[in-house]
């Protein structure tokens, strides 16, 4: 353990911790897609290891990578994932990644499901939005969800 602390110090990993709504343990992602690439990582993993790096570079160009502004994942127990859950004093970004290109609308479930598990535990209610990225080329909306090509990470 002592050296995931030390690589995440160094800023070679990224520990990205489990949503107190969720279970699991902290997952360690290396700082670059390319780096996973040649640790071996799948399709998925490289995916939210981009998701992560650019997510982070715009919060940090924009200014608004601040204190209060907290990073997750969340799982289910039943063992649905929800790449990205990114927590606000004021809002809960919620994004999932999903590694095919066509479009299916029972991919909202994961994300459904983490809402209402996540809105059982604030103390107070706040703005929710649910984004779905997929290997698709155009965006769509259904059911309170936004599907959106992978491109639009960037």
């Amino acid at each position: 353990k002592t050296h995931l602390e030390l690589l995440c110090q160094l800023f070679v990993l990224n520990k990205l911790l489990p949503h107190p709504a969720s279970t699991g343990k902290a997952l360690y992602l290396p700082c670059d897609p390319g780096i996973a690439k040649k640790l071996g990582a799948g399709f998925s993993r490289k995916l939210q290891t981009w998701l992560l790096l650019e997510t982070l570079s715009q919060a940090s160009y924009q200014g608004k990578l601040t204190l209060d502004q907290k990073y997750y994942y969340y799982r289910s127990s039943k063992g649905s994932f929800v790449d990205l859950v990114i927590d606000t004093p004021t809002e809960t970004q919620m994004i999932q990644i999903i590694d095919q290109e066509g479009w299916d609308e029972r991919w909202g479930r994961a994300l459904t499901g983490a809402e209402n598990q996540i809105m059982n535990q604030m103390e107070e209610k706040k703005k929710i939005s649910k984004t779905a990225l997929y290997g698709g080329t155009k965006s769509i909306e259904h059911e309170g969800i936004r599907f959106s090509p992978w491109e639009s990470i960037a």
